[in-house]
């Protein structure tokens, strides 16, 4: 091994016995949880942990959630201290065997996400009969349970965009839409029933309701919609 080698391979060892700073200063847009990425998650005791105000860190520590850390500067207790727990993981390849890490979740609203009908949806008008309705829009969310959110969705994700939550909140949009628009075109008509403004809040608190479990909240949902009268029923 050549002398600059053997240099950065020391350098490396110190870097990797010193305390951290664990910090997200976001990166580009639309990422919603980031972890911290400290080598074999091995955060040294004593590190500093800086939560801003638009964000929420989750300290894991032997794979458990133990807080939720809100805005300002923390010290984190990880149970490795530098140069000790090196030496305490010989018999682990000179890998400490407390592991601890850093996630964080933004909890600013994510907007503009897209959501459509994949086939237009059937429905029975009271006046015209049966419609093919074919939905379009856009919503918004924000994560209201970061613990709830890094559990259910993140799951060990070093990284999850927006898009990647979207995917997870347009089943239950369409579903919830289909079934309001149903209940609410029994007696009404469904162009009555699309331009009511009370749809939208509706759909987006019964969406909100089915994923509650996950942590996330819809904040509205954009409507948009084209009606196609159908033959009558046979």
């Amino acid at each position: 091994m050549c002398v600059s080698s053997r240099r950065r391979e020391h350098m490396g060892l110190i870097r990797g016995e010193l305390i951290d700073i664990v910090e997200w200063k976001g990166g580009r847009p639309g990422v919603v949880a980031w972890r911290y990425d400290r080598p074999f998650d091995e955060l040294k005791n004593g590190s500093k942990l800086i939560v801003r105000e638009w964000q929420v860190a989750l300290f894991v520590r032997g794979g458990q959630i133990v807080r939720e850390c809100h805005a300002g500067t923390q010290t984190l207790q990880t149970g490795n201290a530098p140069v000790t727990s090196r030496l305490r993981g010989f018999r682990y390849g000179f890998r400490s065997p407390d592991k601890a890490e850093v996630h964080f979740v933004s909890t600013r609203r994510f907007t503009n996400l897209k959501w459509g009908t994949r086939r237009p949806v059937q429905l029975r008008d009271p006046e015209t009969g049966p419609v093919l309705l074919a939905a379009h829009g856009s919503f918004s969310f924000r994560v209201a349970d970061p613990t709830a959110f890094l559990t259910q969705l993140v799951a060990g994700q070093p990284l999850v965009e927006a898009e990647q939550v979207a995917e997870a909140v347009r089943g239950p949009l369409l579903r919830r839409l289909t079934t309001t628009l149903a209940a609410w075109s029994e007696r009404r008509t469904v162009l009555g029933v699309l331009n009511d403004a009370a749809l939208p809040d509706e759909v987006a608190a019964a969406v909100s309701r089915d994923l509650a479990e996950t942590g996330l909240e819809i904040c509205d949902i954009d409507i948009g919609g084209l009606t196609t009268p159908l033959p009558p029923w046979g």
